[in-house]
């Protein structure tokens, strides 16, 4: 699969204007992008955009690599991350280590003391 720099542009300014609700300049702070002239060159497909680009709007945002490159989303972390919100905010779920929902948070928690533990 390309990838093509049009969309990847198109996702980026999509995810700013519809879903965090910024302006080109506030996005670019939040994502520390520089100026608001970079992030439209973004938006319009000039270039690609690095890895390291891509990766801090991630970060910023919450969006996925996934997302940004392809427009899909990584199902398994998806899930992942569905499954905690659940845990966090409490809601009626059932714990079963068998289940995918209960693998997937052990996996989660192995990797959050992996990391701590580094």
């Amino acid at each position: 699969m390309a990838l093509d720099k049009i969309l990847i542009g198109a996702r980026i300014r999509e995810l700013r204007e519809q879903i965090i609700g910024e302006s080109r300049e506030e996005f670019a702070q939040r994502c520390d992008l520089g100026t608001d002239r970079y992030v439209g060159q973004l938006e319009r497909g000039e270039f690609y955009p690095s890895i390291e680009v891509l990766y801090k709007i991630a970060y910023a945002t919450g969006a996925s690599l996934n997302y940004l490159l392809l427009g899909t989303e990584n199902s398994k972390k998806s899930r992942m991350k569905n499954n905690l919100l659940t845990v966090i905010y409490h809601e009626q779920f059932e714990f079963d280590p068998l289940s995918g929902f209960g693998s997937s948070l052990c996996y989660y928690c192995f990797l959050l003391s992996s990391q701590a533990s580094s």
